[in-house]
C-alpha cells in the first residue's frame, strides 16, 4: 500500500458503517487523514473550511443524498457507497460526477476494494490536474507567441510602407498576401484589389533582358527601380 497520506471525508449516517470504515483504515494500516460526519450539512461545513483528496459518501442521509454533496464537492473525487443499489442509480451517480459506485454487502466486502477505488481515483485527479496546468502554461505560450507575431506583423507592416520599392508576397497557393504601397503605385493595384487573389491571375512579371516570364512562387519579390521589371496588369 501506498505510504502517501489522503485526506479523506467519510460521509455516514450508519454507526455500524462508521466503524467499519475506521477498521479497515487501522487493520489496513493506511495512511488516510480521515473525517467522519453524518450529514450533508456538516459535510458542507467540511469542505468550506478545508480541502480533502477524496469523499466518500452514502446515498440515503439525514438531511439529504448524496446528490446534494456532487452540488459542493467541486473537483474533489466522489465515491458513491449505497446498500439500495441499481443501475439507474449507478447512471445518476455517474452523471452526476461519481468517480466511481459501490454497493454494501452484508459482510462489507466492498470494503476491501474501496482502499484500490481510492487510490484510483485521487491519481485520477492528480492527472487531470496535471494536463490542466499543461493546458494552461500551453495557452499562455499561445497567447504570447500570437502577441509577438502581431508585433511582428505591425512592425513589419511599417517597414514595408516605409519603403520605396515594391514588395509583394503570395502564399503557398500563389494567392498575394502582402502589397506594399510602392507595388501599387508601381503596378496600379490597390491591396483590397488583389489581395488573396491568385498572382498569376493579376499580373505577370517580365524580366526586361531575358524577357521570360518570372514565375512567381511563395515568396517576398521586391520591384524597384534596380530590377526594372514590366508589370502586365490582366484586364
Amino acid at each position: 500500500m501506498s505510504n502517501t497520506r489522503y485526506k479523506v471525508l467519510f460521509i455516514e449516517d450508519d454507526r455500524a458503517d462508521q466503524v467499519a470504515f475506521e477498521r479497515l483504515v487501522k487493520s489496513e494500516a493506511l495512511t488516510y487523514d480521515y473525517t467522519i460526519v453524518d450529514s450533508v450539512s456538516r459535510a458542507r461545513q467540511n469542505l468550506d473550511s478545508g480541502s480533502f483528496d477524496i469523499i466518500i459518501v452514502d446515498y440515503f442521509l439525514g438531511d439529504g443524498t448524496a446528490f446534494d454533496v456532487f452540488d459542493f464537492a467541486g473537483k474533489t473525487p466522489v465515491i458513491l457507497i449505497t446498500g439500495a443499489g441499481s443501475e439507474e442509480l449507478a447512471a445518476k451517480a455517474m452523471k452526476a460526477g461519481a468517480y466511481d459506485y459501490l454497493i454494501k454487502d452484508q459482510k462489507s466486502n466492498y470494503l476491501k476494494i474501496l482502499p484500490e477505488v481510492i487510490t484510483n481515483a485521487v491519481k485520477n485527479r492528480e492527472l487531470e490536474e496535471k494536463l490542466d496546468r499543461h493546458r494552461e502554461n500551453l495557452e499562455k505560450q499561445i497567447k504570447l507567441r500570437s502577441e509577438e507575431l502581431v508585433a511582428e506583423k505591425e512592425l513589419l507592416s511599417a517597414t514595408l510602407t516605409s519603403m520605396c520599392d515594391g514588395v509583394i508576397a503570395t502564399d503557398t497557393e500563389k494567392r498575394i498576401v502582402l502589397f506594399n504601397r510602392a507595388a501599387e503605385n508601381f503596378t496600379g493595384w490597390k491591396l483590397e484589389e488583389v489581395e488573396n487573389k491568385l498572382a498569376d491571375e493579376v499580373f505577370t512579371i517580365i524580366d526586361e533582358k531575358s524577357r521570360e516570364v518570372i514565375d512567381i512562387r511563395s515568396e517576398e519579390r521586391r520591384v524597384g527601380k534596380e530590377c526594372r521589371s514590366r508589370w502586365s496588369p490582366y484586364h
